[in-house]
């Protein structure tokens, strides 16, 4: 059965995100009546500089969301009025629900909502080998990338020179020398499109 958390920590981690990345007066759980005559109600909301309304849409349900969940935020967010929402997502997305997005009529982001799984090159020093398999040093330079405060977190082997990327999604080490890398684990593509935001005891992954 799915189960949709409408909690206070998720509640947070969602307002604090729409506040960080669009810099919005962000509330949760607010009422607005759309232009179908209808109460709509608003998991997390609020107004940019430019006096925009913003929101944003939490689903923890343990699984992708499918391109029907895209299909209905769509068309919420055209009947309040909102200028761009993003769809908040414990589970991932589908490919479908990933192209849909690309396609709405108003700016959709869509953000996997990680719990727990937040590193820091302090923790990762000396503990984390080298994931070449003729290389297994342990002495990776680990660092964030850091662009507006959103960052990657990767690294370089001193001894082979692969660049080490850490899975946002399964946690796996991951190496190329290239700047695009596939995950061997789960089979996601790191790369610097992708951009990542930790609250603490949540990442959230902008995947689309």
């Amino acid at each position: 059965m799915e189960k949709d958390l409408t909690g206070k920590t998720f509640e947070l981690i969602t307002t604090g995100f729409l506040r960080y990345r669009y810099d919005v007066d962000a509330e949760h759980n607010v009422k607005l009546r759309g232009r179908s005559g209808i109460l709509r109600q608003l998991d997390v909301s609020g107004l940019n500089s430019d006096r925009n309304l913003i929101v944003g849409e939490s689903k923890d349900y343990g699984k992708k969301l499918d391109i029907g969940y895209v299909d209905r935020f769509d068309g919420f967010l055209d009947d309040v009025g909102a200028a761009g929402g993003v769809l908040f997502s414990a589970g991932g997305f589908t490919r479908g629900a990933v192209k849909r997005a690309e396609t709405a009529r108003i700016p959709i982001e869509l953000a996997f909502v990680q719990y727990g799984q937040s590193r820091t090159p302090d923790e990762m020093f000396n503990e984390d080998f080298c994931p070449n398999p003729n290389c297994g040093s342990q002495d990776i330079g680990w660092g964030y990338n850091i662009s507006d405060g959103l960052y990657i977190t990767a690294g370089t082997c001193d001894y082979c020179g692969t660049v080490v990327v850490v899975c946002p999604i399964c946690g796996t080490l991951n190496g190329e020398h290239v700047s695009s890398i596939q995950c061997d684990e789960c089979g996601f593509e790191v790369n610097s499109e992708h951009e990542w935001w930790d609250a603490g005891d949540a990442r959230i992954t902008v995947i689309g």
